[in-house]
């Protein structure tokens, strides 16, 4: 029978709001119940007298109301075991009180955010949280060197991380050109003061073996149904970009499978989810201002705005936003056909050979894809698309609006967007209203996509140009 581990968070954020359980190895369900005040979480332990449980306070929130909260609970309740949450690594720093002293208040662990659901519930199980960090040697006495050439790793961005248990994977440090030391060994754990730790000494990335590139993407597609119920939005869709990466470094490498297209589908389903999650799209947009320039971001800025699009126009079925999302990550696949020297080139000033390749793209594309029976033939149709105008003055075949298919349309409109965002670096409103000057753009674009995207923008209290 399985035993009930309660678990009270006092914190101001609202993902954690309403009751939520988690079954972990069948032995114990994990409730944990929310509350804002301190006052209500002191009326709950003695209305339902409470004698034992987990209880989570956040300082950043609650400063010195809520130390005084554990110098109550810590005497009188011997069966409830603190834990501490700060929103940073900084505000933990700014609080005031070292790790030793709340340690010494009894304090059982130190949480920093962002981290998931199931990290917090394995750290509470197994009870190995800060107090053994604090115990055992500090990281670099388990480091392993290795002196590698730069082309066998990848580089992640520490602000990325997520704390995990069971990492599937290695993670280096580089200390100078082709000298790498191990900190985290594949089956090991960290947390957020572990990343923090490095962050502090001035690390800005992390960087894992190229052959470990498969179970980085499966990682990252995992993240956001770990960390939808407490991680801010903004880390996960670090992750998302960081998948769709490595995830084409794999499709180019080594073509597309079963397990790569099963792979594509996960992270397609994460995109979604995120894009549901926000559905007033504040934090997403915040969030698409934030990447960088790259041809890999700008696959991922495709794929966003596409979902936006789809969720507005209330294309809410599973299988239009899988199919709108893996079309928007396999779009430009066909260029892996093409030479180098036109690939990275912009198309605008490309001779009239070179332009002739590149609108083969599509179609390289559809090829590539048309190899895969289990893939939904509509991804293959928008792909080939993808570059068709409404006024029939695009390419590959040059076919009109009647005849181009609706997501199409989207993807065609959300890769012009992206294109403008990465090439001037500014933000998608500001995209927007440049495209709109451009007096090409009605006949180019659908009208009722673009009304679409100008709605989302406008509910984000963004100024645009209307559609003319």
């Amino acid at each position: 029978m399985s035993s009930t581990v309660r678990i009270l968070v006092l914190d101001k954020f609202v993902s954690w709001s309403g009751d939520k359980t988690n079954e972990t190895n069948n032995s114990a369900l994990y409730k944990i119940k929310p509350f804002v005040t301190i006052e209500s979480i002191k009326d709950y332990i003695i209305t339902f007298k409470i004698v034992e449980a987990n209880l989570v306070i956040n300082l950043s929130h609650y400063g010195a109301d809520g130390i005084e909260l554990i110098q109550s609970i810590v005497p009188n309740y011997p069966g409830i075991k603190i834990l501490v949450l700060f929103e940073s690594q900084k505000s933990q720093r700014q609080f005031g009180l070292s790790v030793q002293q709340l340690l010494n208040l009894g304090v059982s662990d130190i949480l920093i955010k962002p981290f998931n659901l199931n990290f917090l519930i394995k750290t509470i199980k197994s009870s190995q949280g800060i107090k053994k960090l604090m115990s055992t040697p500090p990281p670099q006495k388990n480091e392993i060197k290795f002196e590698v050439g730069d082309d066998k790793f990848y580089a992640i961005p520490i602000n990325s991380l997520v704390a995990n248990k069971d990492v599937q994977f290695d993670f280096y440090i580089r200390i100078k050109e082709g000298h790498y030391v191990k900190i985290i060994k594949k089956g090991d754990s960290f947390d957020q003061y572990f990343i923090d730790k490095y962050i502090e000494k001035g690390a800005t990335d992390l960087y894992m073996s190229r052959s470990d590139r498969l179970d980085y993407i499966k990682y990252c597609s995992n993240i956001v149904h770990q960390t939808k119920d407490i991680i801010c939005i903004d880390k996960v869709a670090q992750n998302q970009s960081q998948a769709i990466e490595k995830y084409l470094h794999e499709v180019y490498s080594r073509g597309i499978d079963e397990e790569m297209l099963d792979i594509g589908k996960a992270i397609s389903s994460n995109i979604a989810t995120m894009v549901e999650s926000d559905k007033e799209f504040t934090n997403i947009f915040a969030i698409l201002e934030k990447l960088g320039p790259t041809q890999l971001e700008h696959t991922f800025l495709v794929s966003f705005l596409a979902s936006m699009i789809a969720v507005k126009m209330d294309w809410s079925s599973e299988k239009i936003l899988e199919t709108l999302i893996l079309a928007s990550i396999f779009h430009d696949i066909g260029k892996s056909k093409m030479p180098e020297s036109i690939r990275e080139k912009n198309s605008f000033s490309m001779n009239k050979a070179e332009r002739e390749e590149y609108e083969k793209h599509p179609i390289y594309g559809a090829e590539i894809l048309s190899e895969h029976k289990k893939l939904n033939p509509t991804i293959i149709q928008v792909i080939l698309q993808h570059h068709e105008n409404c006024d029939g003055s695009g390419f590959p075949h040059g076919v009109a609006e009647k005849k181009i298919l609706n997501l199409s349309k989207v993807v065609h409109f959300c890769d012009g967007l992206a294109h403008i965002m990465v090439d001037k670096k500014i933000s998608a409103p500001a995209a927007y209203n440049l495209l709109m000057k451009d007096p090409l753009a009605s006949m180019v674009y659908a009208r009722d996509v673009m009304e679409k995207f100008c709605e989302i923008c406008t509910e984000d209290n963004v100024k645009f140009n209307k559609v003319s």
